[in-house]
């Protein structure tokens, strides 16, 4: 049976290594099924062919199986388009569902591709109060919807602040962009890994001008293998189809291989990688709160916000101090959005020993920085 599993290898790492707290990299295994599937792949004596341009029909079916029972979205394989990646997904939806020079809203703080993708794309980043997601501010991203709005980005759980919209909030944001002819772009890497209260998909609200966005890379430990999904009505998942293969053309028969392997692992792969997790955040939030650091538990994904305005400094500068003093890499908050300076960013994800050793590094430092002179 799979159990998940922590990577990188036994112990604290050796003096002088970074630890590396800031990218989001899944510190557990892919699970048995997997990896079983793909080196059945391998081994079979027949050519690789490049995959259809939306995906082999099989999985894209049971993709679609998975999102109806995890959703209530009722959807088939006609819906789904398999990308390389989420990243991919997110750009395919961008293109296929907002026009060249229109504004697209994003949340701040937010994953930085969003804005990032919005501009090479030659759209226009709008931003709005990712607090939405908590039931707050919907006022304010009313208000930064204009004639050129064309699309809105909404991401829960969220990277990086780990909130997990309340079911309320998900209705109302699906009902605002359906209202507003707005095109609901859902990123919904992290709903496998929801800790305090389920993940509600706005899709099941969304009408007709609906994308979510998924990924095998965080809750699966699949971030090297690079497959991910989109769901979206089969007229727009069409549209989304043309974009990826001008992108990326199709995603390996092998990664879909192994996709189709993770689909198959049994139920206990995703509740040891939720029970795991949830328990090293807390265990860093502790070291965290202990020190005086302004740290909120995340509700989901694998990411800490957290408020270094205490220490007087820059989030670019708390995060420099903490590479040179204590070795230990974190995201500033600048990257996620205008509203987001005076924050860092701090993965769990990763193996134990690492994150609870960098957390407590950090802490360190917060208690140094911010104490009185």
């Amino acid at each position: 049976m799979s159990q998940p599993a922590d990577g990188g290898g036994a112990g604290s790492p050796p003096a002088g290594r970074l630890i590396d707290l800031e990218l989001g990299h899944p510190g557990h295994t892919p699970p048995d099924s997997a990896r079983a599937a793909i080196v059945q792949a391998l081994m079979e004596s027949r050519p690789l062919p490049y995959a259809p341009g939306p995906g082999l029909t099989r999985l894209r079916g049971a993709l679609a199986q998975r999102v109806t029972a995890a959703s209530g979205l009722a959807c088939d394989a006609e819906w789904v388009v398999v990308t390389a990646g989420a990243s991919a997904a997110l750009a395919a939806a961008i293109l296929a569902g907002s026009a060249e020079g229109a504004e697209v809203l994003c949340p701040d703080p937010g994953y930085a591709p969003f804005a990032q993708l919005t501009r090479r794309l030659a759209r226009v980043p709008v931003h709005y109060p990712a607090s939405v997601g908590r039931g707050n501010d919907l006022a304010a991203l009313e208000a930064a919807i204009t004639p050129r709005s064309s699309a809105l980005i909404w991401n829960s759980p969220s990277n990086p602040a780990g909130d997990v919209a309340t079911p309320e909030a998900a209705r109302l944001v699906a009902e605002l962009a359906r209202d507003r002819g707005l095109t609901l772009i859902s990123d919904e890497v992290y709903c496998d890994l929801a800790y305090d209260r389920p993940h509600v998909s706005p899709g099941r609200w969304a009408g007709e001008r609906y994308f979510g966005v998924y990924s095998f890379s965080k809750s699966h430990g699949m971030a090297g293998w690079r497959v991910g999904w989109l769901v979206a009505p089969p007229e727009l998942a069409a549209e989304a189809s043309k974009a990826h293969w001008a992108l990326s053309m199709s995603v390996s028969t092998l990664g879909q291989a192994a996709a189709m392997g993770a689909l198959a692992a049994p139920d206990s792969y995703l509740e040891g990688v939720r029970d795991a997790l949830r328990a090293r955040r807390d265990a860093v939030h502790d070291q965290l709160t202990a020190a005086g650091m302004p740290a909120a538990r995340p509700q989901g994904g694998f990411f800490f916000w957290l408020d270094v305005r205490g220490t007087g400094r820059s989030g670019a500068a708390f995060c420099d101090g903490c590479r040179e003093e204590a070795g230990v890499a974190l995201t500033p908050g600048h990257v996620f959005g205008p509203a987001s300076e005076g924050f860092a960013r701090l993965s769990f994800g990763g193996p134990e020993n690492q994150v609870l050793e960098g957390a407590r590094r950090v802490a360190a430092c917060y208690g140094r920085w911010a104490a009185p002179d």
